[in-house]
């Protein structure tokens, strides 16, 4: 339980952050990003016990942000 605390704790002060605000307007689609960031984060609260071996939060997300926003822009070129 103190592990699921952790991780929320995280998540919510690493979104209060700048480093992420930053991060999400770095993206030519910012609704996209943040619509990733919206999903991410609600997976990382429903299903805090599978993160708990995560050390470096930050990362994660800022890569999963990433990696799920070039699946988007992938799959939108492939409809043209």
């Amino acid at each position: 339980m103190q592990n699921e605390i952790s991780i929320r704790v995280r998540l919510i002060e690493l979104y209060k952050s700048n480093e992420l605000k930053t991060y999400i307007n770095k993206f030519s689609n910012k609704t996209d990003a943040e619509d990733v960031m919206q999903d991410l984060f609600i997976n990382l609260f429903e299903n805090e016990s599978k993160f708990e071996n995560v050390i470096d939060l930050k990362n994660y997300v800022f890569k999963s942000i990433k990696n799920n926003l070039q699946k988007i822009i992938s799959n939108q070129n492939q409809l043209l």
